[in-house]
């Protein structure tokens, strides 16, 4: 009896080793699926975290440009050059944040060009003689005061015509587009020719 039990013993050894070589494939395969679905999950997680990363860089700007102009509406003069401070450094960014849209970068290089020109300049003018505005020389009492008043009218008329404009020229960048999603493929066609569908 224990001749024929060890001879069906090695009779099933080759089929043992059969089934041991196909647990390691089996156990191999499945480590691989395991880890080819966690490096996936963690591309997509670093994917979504460069996309919220950026829309936070990208709202910053847009805040430091709606509070610039706040400043203008109801800031001192410190307050307003420091904000503009603010916004130039904000400017520097744009073109990396904001996918050199050259449209968009116009309107803010113009927004901040004009708020140099219409404000700050003014406000420097208009501090540097302040002290002595009595002491002045009638033409030169007459610039001051007409700059003095070209810089409360451009505290009142960039903000009203701004604060309105500004959401809109931000809205197209401040929307969380889904990038874990895979691009389709671009098909490309002769001209006049039917897409491939």
């Amino acid at each position: 009896m224990l001749e024929r039990i060890l001879c069906v013993i090695g009779e099933l050894a080759p089929v043992a080793t059969a089934l041991t070589s196909l647990a390691t494939v089996a156990v191999s395969i499945a480590v691989f699926l395991v880890t080819r679905s966690f490096n996936r999950w963690q591309k997509r997680l670093a994917r979504e975290q460069l996309r919220h990363q950026l829309y936070d860089r990208r709202m910053r700007v847009y805040e430091t440009f709606r509070e610039l102009l706040f400043s203008l509406a109801d800031g001192t003069n410190k307050e307003i050059k420091l904000a503009y401070q603010t916004a130039g450094k904000a400017l520097i960014e744009v073109p990396l944040l904001f996918n050199e849209d050259n449209h968009f970068k116009g309107y803010l290089e113009h927004l901040y060009h004009r708020i140099h020109e219409e404000v700050i300049r003014n406000i420097g003018y208009t501090e540097a003689h302040e002290p002595v505005k009595n002491t002045l020389a009638d033409s030169v009492r007459k610039i001051y005061f007409q700059k003095s008043e070209t810089l409360c009218e451009a505290k009142y008329l960039i903000p009203e015509e701004h604060l309105k404009k500004l959401p809109e020229q931000f809205k197209p960048f401040l929307t969380l587009t889904d990038f874990s999603e895979p691009k389709s493929r671009i098909r490309f066609c002769k001209p006049g020719a039917a897409p491939h569908s």
